[in-house]
């Protein structure tokens, strides 16, 4: 069973629609895209919220990390990550970002959380 919620989950992800219904992690592929330098591209921990915001994380050496929060309706969203040297909390803002894929950004940033096996071979 839990490996059905899970599925669901991540396939939330990738398709940016549905939302969890309680605090859950979950391994993927993420991109962290910041003014042109990727912070986080490949594996990551992705944490999942009530109502559509989400959290992804490097893993292993890369501290990196960065949140989304979604509006009431999931079109626009927010975004904080934890600056170029990498601190223990999401301080600085990204600004507001929309949806394309599974990726959130704006003209400085770009946020993305794949299942892992979905992510697109090229990057966007």
């Amino acid at each position: 069973m839990r490996n059905i919620v899970v599925a669901a989950t991540l396939s939330a992800i990738a398709l940016g629609t549905s939302q969890a219904n309680a605090d859950e992690k979950i391994r993927g592929e993420c991109l962290l895209n910041v003014s042109g330098v990727r912070y986080i591209d490949g594996k990551c921990d992705i944490r999942l919220y009530p109502g559509g915001s989400f959290q992804i994380n490097g893993i292993g050496k890369d501290l990196h990390f960065a949140m989304v929060s979604l509006d009431a309706d999931n079109r626009v969203a927010t975004a904080n990550w934890n600056g170029v040297v990498p601190e223990s909390h999401a301080h600085e803002q990204l600004g507001q970002m929309t949806r394309s894929g599974a990726c959130w950004g704006n003209a400085e940033a770009r946020i993305c959380a794949w299942r892992m096996g979905t992510r697109p071979k090229v990057s966007p």
